[in-house]
């Protein structure tokens, strides 16, 4: 294998060669020795002087035969010829012929670059804030007050910070050996002594490098001192700007891909990439990259040579930058547009046209450019649209199942945080204390493109009936099915268009990646594969996660009033740091409005009452007319005096009267044995005074008076499949008598009962 670099050992390279550290002599204070470059030429020109102390005594001068050595260039055929030669100078002459034309020649040999165009340079062009930096642009502001106004609000240490962000891309690097090879020192070689100055001087003034202001520090410049120092790449056209891939859930996608020439100010599309490159081609032109706050969209000023990026609050997008090629370029000079076109003749327009807009990542490699509008605390105020909460039996916790909306691209995560009052009854306090009570639930994270997040499972209810009653969503449901996998997958997130059709495209991209990995040989390199493609459906796992609902714990089982709100927290905190350190009284969230009184069942049976003793009551009614005045006694009223302490389920608790689960027949000799029980409350005749049979064993709901509760056909405590009605009473804390008591009244007839 032999390379033939343009130059030979008549013809070297110019300019110094580098030599080994070995040679290097210490200077004061020095301790390692390095490589290094003579500067002198008379120093350098030793190395090939005759050196007597040497063993070999030949010191060997070689010339150039004028027109002898082609120049080496990109596009050009070449011949070679391989030959024996004696370093003595015992050769064979160069115009006798070869032995074996087929093995010593090789002819039409083009001589192709097989370097790709690097990505643009970038210069910055604004005071960094918290969080940016050079290939992460920056602007900041609140849901409520623009960008302009917001960082003239709110100065760091004196300094304001511009409202917009700005770098300068610039062609890339590349060498002088590059720059030569494409041709662009060809008046060098002419034998005009004053060209070969302008392009020796051209060389060296361009040898530069951008520095730092200080240590870390990115240097801000400003339009007019940005100039290319370098010898830029001669090949570079111009700055292709196109959406960064794989990132459909986290990022804006609304990016059309644009193309802006160094040479010329008119944008350029992929099918007119032959723009004429001047003759001073190192006097390229930048492209200034500007973002601001706006519509999302963008703007090319061709007088200003500047592309602005409108950004909404809240939005981020990532866009990849890379240099393009002119198309007749890389046809005939690229040598890896001849490799690709050999590996996928197939589709060989498609991907001439990635090569054209500077899209292919093996002739114009990118680099990725975060773009950000960010805010201090979200920009949509959280609403909560539904909580149904559900418990089973002897759980301490609760299951809530909610809705809620959300701006998803500035919300990072949102905590749920409840409050309650409760009652409790210690059995000695003169008071009965009220206690205040919170907790929070485990944080919900928030997707980019989220606006409308179920968590578990809330029903869909006729709209006249939400209608009528509006707080069918925010009471617990005693028949709630919870949606299955398969109803999940069909509707992940109902109302939520971009979330489902994002979940549907990665499901379906999963299962088929499933197949592969089933279809694919048992290997440790197989595993590995498959395991790293799979790490690629985070999205559609975490989306998956919201089937079930959120869990808030309690310490027991007792039934409680709850209210809930959403605390939202902003995506971007990150790049308010030293705003947020000097200005105490900012924050990065925001709340919803308290959702109240979400009732918390208890799912335990209380502890069976119990009875002091009870007396009975009676109470006036009053009637009036034009010309009478009636007073009626009625009674029938009982208060029962209950022992403390109560509260064993929860606020609430209820005296409750328990009665048949259907009236029975009118009693008669034969049924009164089985009809009377001591599982429910009865009537019968007066034993002593004059009373009436009553039709019923038992009164029915109606016969009670005070507004009762009614509850139907429920569970009668540890009596199998036995059922029962209750009418219920609330009780009352007596502060004299230090009980509590119930009130309740019936309308008796003439009869007695027991309950």
């Amino acid at each position: 294998m032999a390379r033939w670099e343009g130059w030979s050992l008549s013809v070297r390279k110019p300019g110094f060669a580098i030599n080994e550290a070995d040679d290097y002599v210490l200077k004061v204070g020095e301790t390692h020795k390095r490589d290094f470059v003579n500067k002198e030429k008379t120093i350098e020109l030793k190395k090939y002087s005759f050196d007597p102390d040497l063993e070999f005594k030949i010191n060997a001068q070689s010339d150039l035969v004028p027109g002898t050595l082609p120049k080496l260039r990109f596009g050009k055929d070449y011949r070679i010829r391989i030959r024996t030669v004696d370093l003595a100078g015992n050769s064979v002459l160069l115009s006798q012929k070869s032995e074996d034309v087929n093995d010593t020649i090789r002819k039409n040999i083009r001589y192709m670059r097989f370097e790709p165009l690097s990505s643009p340079i970038i210069l910055n062009g604004n005071q960094l804030k918290d969080g940016e930096f050079l290939e992460s642009m920056v602007i900041r502001s609140n849901f409520d007050t623009s960008s302009k106004d917001y960082e003239n609000k709110y100065p760091v240490s004196h300094q304001v910070f511009d409202e917009f962000s700005q770098r300068y891309l610039l062609p890339p690097k590349n060498s002088q050996l590059m720059a030569e090879t494409h041709g662009m020192f060809e008046k060098g070689f002419s034998n005009n002594p004053v060209a070969a100055k302008v392009i020796y001087d051209l060389i060296t003034n361009h040898e530069g490098v951008y520095s730092q202001d200080k240590k870390n520090t990115e240097k801000v410049y400003q339009p007019s001192e940005v100039e290319i120092v370098y010898l830029p790449d001669p090949m570079a056209a111009g700055v292709a700007l196109f959406i960064a891939d794989g990132l459909e859930n986290t990022h804006t996608q609304e990016f059309n891909p644009r193309m802006f020439g160094f040479f010329t100010n008119e944008e350029i599309s992929p099918s007119s990439t032959n723009i004429d490159i001047p003759e001073a081609w190192y006097k390229a032109g930048l492209v200034r990259l500007r973002l601001e706050e706006g519509e999302i969209g963008s703007k090319w000023d061709g007088s200003q040579r500047t592309f602005t990026i409108y950004l909404p609050k809240g939005f981020r997008t990532r866009i990849k930058f890379s240099t393009f090629w002119r198309e007749k370029d890389f046809k005939e000079l690229s040598a890896l547009w001849g490799l690709v076109k050999e590996k996928s003749p197939s589709n060989q327009a498609e991907l001439e046209q990635l090569v054209r807009s500077g899209q292919h990542w093996m002739l114009s490699p990118s680099r990725e450019m975060e773009l950000v509008h960010a805010v201090q605390q979200p920009v949509l105020e959280p609403v909560i649209q539904a909580l149904i909460p559900e418990r089973n039996y002897g759980d301490t916790i609760a299951n809530i199942n909610t809705r809620f909306l959300v701006h998803g691209e500035s919300t990072e995560k949102v905590e749920y945080q409840t409050r309650w009052t409760e009652s409790n009854d210690d059995g000695i306090s003169l008071t009965i204390k009220q206690t205040q009570g919170t907790n929070s639930i485990t944080d919900i994270t928030v997707n980019y493109l989220d606006d409308l997040i179920t968590k578990g499972t809330i029903p869909t209810f006729p709209k006249l009936d939400l209608q009528a009653n509006p707080k069918l969503v925010f009471q617990p449901h005693p028949k709630l099915e919870r949606r299955t996998t398969v109803d999940f997958k069909l509707n992940p997130q109902p109302e939520a268009a971009r979330i489902n059709a994002l979940y549907k495209t990665q499901s379906a991209s999963f299962e088929k990646l499933q197949k592969e990995k089933l279809a694919a040989p048992k290997s440790l390199p197989n595993r590995l594969k498959f395991e790293i493609q799979e790490s690629r459906f985070s999205f559609m796992k975490n989306i998956e996660l919201r089937i079930d609902p959120l869990v808030q714990h309690f310490s027991d089982t007792k039934h409680r009033w709850v209210d809930y709100k959403i605390v939202a927290s902003s995506r971007y905190r990150e790049y308010f740091d030293k705003i947020l350190k000097q200005y105490k009284d900012l924050n990065t969230v925001r709340e919803s409005k308290w959702i109240e009184k979400i009732n918390i069942l208890s799912i335990t049976r209380p502890k069976i009452p119990e009875i002091d003793y009870v007396i009975p009551t009676f109470e006036w009614h009053k009637t009036q007319d034009q010309n009478t005045i009636q007073h009626r006694r009625l009674g029938g009223g009982l208060r029962i005096y209950l022992k403390r302490p109560w509260f064993s389920t929860g606020d609430d608790g209820m005296l409750g009267i328990l009665l048949p689960p259907s009236p029975p027949q009118k009693p008669t000799i034969a049924s009164i044995i089985q009809g009377y029980t001591g599982y429910f409350t009865h009537w019968g005749i007066d034993p002593l005074h004059n009373s009436t049979q009553p039709d019923l064993f038992s009164p029915a709901p109606q016969e009670f008076r005070m507004n009762p509760t009614f509850d139907e056909n429920v569970q009668y405590p540890d009596m199998g499949s036995t059922r029962a009605n209750v009418v219920a009473y609330p009780v009352i804390f007596d502060l004299d008598r230090q009980q509590w008591f119930c009130d309740l009244a019936i309308n008796p007839k003439i009869c007695i009962f027991r309950l």
